[in-house]
């Protein structure tokens, strides 16, 4: 499969460019000038809202084991995205893959937090019996 070419001016979403904006308007969100404001915002503040979600009901802390619990979770979280690919499923798919990216970003708050990577030596044993 052949991967889709990127051109810098060229929205990857929706195709504006410099010649052509958005019927609304947009700028760049990145460096490369390859996504606009009117693609990259919506997505970031729907990202944003899933966090929020997660917080509300798990928190604002690693549940108990840490990273490592953390990693079961957005593993969990990916098979879903799996599921939903097997399916064809393209809905379904989206919510999953927002979800996984919303746990992405919890973990990268709790890295730039400083949090320790492990707080149990349960899932190193148990690998190590097991591997």
């Amino acid at each position: 499969m052949k991967a889709a070419k990127v051109t810098r001016g060229v929205c990857r979403v929706c195709g504006c460019s410099d010649d052509v904006a958005c019927p609304t308007g947009c700028y760049w969100s990145d460096a490369a000038q390859t996504i606009c404001s009117a693609c990259a915002e919506p997505l970031f503040r729907e990202l944003l809202a899933e966090r929020s979600r997660q917080i509300a009901k798990w928190g604002n802390t690693f549940p108990a084991g840490g990273f490592d619990t953390m990693v079961a979770v957005l593993t969990e979280e990916v098979g879903e995205v799996a599921r939903a690919v097997l399916d064809g499923d393209r809905k379904n798919l989206r919510v999953e893959l927002v979800q996984v990216a919303a746990a992405c970003l919890r973990m990268i708050e709790q890295v730039d937090r400083g949090d320790p990577l492990r707080s149990s030596n349960k899932l190193q044993k148990a690998s190590k019996r097991h591997g």
